[in-house]
């Protein structure tokens, strides 16, 4: 049985992460009522699930928070 997910937001870019150790990309953010937030993300094989954001690891540096050295050095430079 598959619970509806509300509130869907999908990305302009899919964002490359992993679950359960394989890659994936996630192509939306939504709630689910046990889950939420979840992710849609599709598989190798070409399926998609939903599943809870806690079980995916992202490596998309796009997709990362700025480091704080970053930041530093982006305050450096306007300070120029």
């Amino acid at each position: 049985m598959t619970t509806k997910v509300t509130n869907v937001s999908t990305f302009q870019v899919p964002i490359h992460g992993t679950l359960n150790g394989k890659p994936v990309r996630i192509l939306a953010l939504g709630e689910q009522e046990g889950k939420s937030p979840v992710y849609l993300a599709v598989k190798q094989d070409g399926k998609s699930e939903w599943e809870s954001i806690s079980a995916f690891h992202i490596i998309d540096p796009n997709a990362l928070p700025v480091t704080t050295e970053a930041l530093r050095h982006l305050a450096l430079t306007a300070v120029k």
